[in-house]
């Protein structure tokens, strides 16, 4: 038996909240009287998580929505994204078209491959993806730098 039966931001299947995303989700389960302690709890999570620094959440409690800048390459067979709310190191994922599913990352300081080995197969592409990488360096840094702040390429390998 649920706890808040008929509560729309209520799991009741496992008598648990469903996180509310956003100030515009919070403003209508407020309004409509659906707000648990338990879900003022997830949100008091969220905004001492923020403060550490955390990308999942914004200073407020609530989910930072994923956003990305991209460049396309190989007539938008490969895309290489900087997201906007990463994590250190620097680094940008690169996707194969129609292999979404995989994204591999390579450091922007190094040029390693962060998430070895790449998937069976994808030893032409990961060559290629290097050679991206190598092309594009200069506009993925751009975006880095865009959305985290400057990095220092003095410490790379020499790849660039």
């Amino acid at each position: 038996m649920s706890r808040y039966p008929g509560n729309p931001f209520w799991r009741e299947s496992d008598d648990k909240p469903i996180v509310i995303k956003s100030a515009q989700q919070w403003a209508r389960a407020k309004a409509a009287g659906h707000i648990t302690p338990e879900h003022v709890l997830t949100r008091a999570g969220g905004i001492l998580l923020g403060a550490d620094g955390q990308p999942e959440w914004d200073e407020d409690g609530f989910d930072r929505p994923v956003m990305y800048e991209m460049i396309s390459a190989l007539g938008g067979a490969v895309r290489m994204r900087v997201y906007t709310n990463d994590h250190p190191p620097p680094h940008a994922h690169f996707e194969r078209k129609g292999y979404s599913v995989t994204s591999l990352k390579f450091n922007l300081l190094t040029g390693e491959l962060m998430n070895p080995p790449a998937p069976q197969g994808w030893g032409p592409t990961l060559k290629k993806m290097r050679v991206l990488l190598v092309e594009h360096h200069q506009p993925l840094v751009e975006l880095w730098e865009k959305n985290h702040g400057a990095i220092d390429l003095e410490i790379n390998t020499g790849l660039w």
